[in-house]
């Protein structure tokens, strides 16, 4: 791998060196991580036709408004004259961002050319090979511990692969990543990032950028001096965390959602840590050849700031509707968002009837829908939109009842005068003659404006989880079985509970194969993927892999829409770095390249 030798991101506290002095035992070793696809099994799709000198694009991308501008700026014509949709984007992944952009480019040439309306599909061979490859990357880690334990210095060096195209996408890893470097309590730390040019495919994002190869790397890292001490890692993951109101080597101070004792504890106790946790490779042995043991890991990230931007609209008839740029991709974005503008504005959520997502001709700007962010930024929008259109429905309502606005409450879209409730008026009644015009507000939300309380450049919160796994290794063959999986976390409040289940639940389970079953291989001479359909690809599946149990902590968000923490992204992190250390607890023997395939279960056990 080629590298400019000068990183691209670098933080630093205290001294590393030093720290490493101070140990009583360390450990310095280099772990790999293989590339894998961010794709999701649906089909990629993008279709433009011309009208004249005016565009419409119907796209799956997650990028909103910047799409937009790529387009008008591509083409030379006024983003006015540019028409995009993007209801629904499947899921999202990260995969919807640049390669959307350059289809729609590309199906929009099409089209003009052709005078008449174009449409692209990849097919599952161009998907593989076209598509960025997330994850390449080698990281060596050192760290430095006292005796009982405590940390004296924890270092990542990581190189990642970008392929032979440069992408800033690094650079927001660098930042994603560097806030969790401390995250266990030690006063030395240190992460730097290079990025390296290989003839590989360019580098990509999935599902968020690196916390998960980084959680991997320091709790690997934390877990091998533990091994050594023959430390209970879950008890020691206790007591060392950071706490609300500590602050991480950015300045970053952690709000009162980062409970990640309660998260831990959660999480241990889901799959019986108590009883299974062993000395590394001292467990039972099981039908002659099996050995088990259990892994803990923190699942955490800082949420990106963004800005987000919505339409509240209160017609006469008393029905509601809103429309913001952020389409949906499996999130369920409408219906929470529906949940908290219900909750503000004390109406019926039957009344709310209609959500326009992702149509720029109605929606108002909006960046890209990326880094956890869209329910906690969208919501602010929400809820002071919200606020403003309470405040002229209030008015009106007080001057049919005689009343002062200050004096009214209401709910079910029913306003009524706290003294007295039999004095109301319903919404649409409020919204009758003298006052002949709907309620139509719009708002938008600065992101970095809503974090007063970080002044570093990481910032963010920090909302706790935490993963727990029994894992299940046959000595003989090598094979790696996830046999129980618990996953808590802090959603500050469940504003959509189901909703929420899912992303836990469906990070978890997406993930968790990375850690022993997905990658794609690669030709080392011309650097393409040797994988070209889905029956190469070792996809999670409900029937293959085990459905974890889902905790949620709801310990509110002082920074978050009623309360609201993200959680999205932060369901990946800790899926690989959980299992591998189930993997080390069952056999005693640590792999450093992912994944645990059988070959390298067995060769690490000298078997082969």
């Amino acid at each position: 791998m080629a590298t400019s030798g000068t990183p691209c991101f670098a933080a630093t506290k205290g001294d590393i060196e030093q720290g490493l002095k101070e140990a009583d035992i360390s450990a310095d070793f280099i772990i790999s991580t293989p590339i894998i696809t961010n794709h999701s099994p649906e089909t990629d799709t993008t279709v433009a036709q011309w009208f004249g000198e005016q565009l419409t694009v119907w796209s799956s991308s997650q990028g909103g408004f910047t799409l937009h501008s790529i387009l008008s700026m591509v083409f030379g014509i006024r983003e006015t004259d540019i028409h995009l949709i993007s209801n629904y984007s499947g899921a999202g992944h990260g995969a919807n961002l640049k390669e959307c952009s350059m289809r729609a480019c590309i199906t929009a040439l099409l089209s003009r050319k052709a005078k008449m309306p174009v449409k692209i599909s990849y097919t599952k061979r161009e998907v593989f090979s076209c598509m960025s490859m997330p994850d390449k990357a080698k990281i060596r880690v050192r760290v430095g511990a006292k005796d009982d334990g405590s940390l004296t210095a924890l270092e990542i060096l990581q190189y990642h692969d970008i392929g032979g195209y440069g992408e800033t996408h690094a650079v927001y890893s660098g930042f994603a990543q560097s806030s969790l470097v401390d995250f266990y309590k030690c006063p030395n730390v240190k992460f730097v990032l290079y990025t390296c040019m290989t003839n590989n495919g360019v580098g990509g994002y999935f599902r968020s950028y690196g916390p998960e190869m980084t959680c991997w790397a320091i709790e690997m890292g934390i877990e091998r001096v533990l091994g050594k001490l023959g430390i209970d890692a879950g008890k020691f993951k206790l007591k060392n965390h950071l706490q609300p109101g500590d602050k991480t080597h950015d300045d970053t101070l952690l709000t009162e959602s980062s409970v990640f004792d309660i998260d831990f504890t959660a999480a241990m106790n889901g799959i019986g840590w108590d009883t299974k946790w062993h000395a590394p490779g001292k467990g039972e042995t099981y039908e002659g050849s099996k050995k088990r043991g259990v892994g803990l890991a923190c699942a955490t990230k800082h949420h990106t700031k963004n800005d987000k931007s919505v339409e509240l609209k209160i017609s006469r008839d008393g029905s509601i509707q809103f429309n913001s740029f952020p389409g949906n991709f499996g999130q369920g974005i409408g219906s929470s968002l529906s949940v908290l503008l219900a909750e503000a504005l004390g109406a019926k959520y039957e009344d709310i009837n209609t959500v326009i997502l992702g149509d720029s001709d109605i929606s108002p700007f909006t960046t890209c829908s990326f880094g956890s962010s869209t329910l906690f930024y969208g919501g602010h929008a929400i809820l002071q939109a919200a606020q403003e259109a309470r405040a002229i429905l209030f008015e009106r309502a007080a001057n049919i009842l005689g009343v002062k606005a200050e004096d009214l409450e209401s709910k079910d879209s029913v306003i009524s005068l706290k003294a007295d409730p039999t004095k109301k008026v319903t919404f649409k009644d409020a919204l009758q003659k003298p006052y002949v015009f709907d309620i139509v507000i719009s708002n938008h939300v600065y992101g970095p404006a809503v974090q007063t309380n970080t002044g570093g450049r990481g910032g963010g919160i920090f909302p706790s989880g935490a993963l727990a796994v029994e894992v299940e290794v046959d000595t003989e063959t090598g094979q790696v079985t996830v046999l129980e999986a618990c996953s808590s976390h802090n959603l500050g409040k469940a504003i959509h509970r189901k909703v929420a289940e899912g992303q836990v639940s469906g990070g978890a389970l997406l993930n968790i194969p990375r850690a022993h079953r997905l990658f794609i291989p690669i030709d080392p001479v011309t650097g393409t993927p040797l994988v070209t359909s889905d029956d190469g690809y070792a996809w999670a599946t409900m029937v293959d892999d085990v459905m974890p149990i889902v905790n949620i902590t709801e310990v509110p968000e002082p920074l978050g829409p009623m309360g609201a923490a993200p959680i999205g992204e932060k369901s990946v992190a800790g899926t690989s770095a959980a299992v591998m250390s189930a993997v080390f607890n069952a056999i005693g023997v640590w792999i450093d390249d992912k994944p645990l395939t059988p070959d390298k279960v067995l060769k690490a056990l000298g078997k082969v």
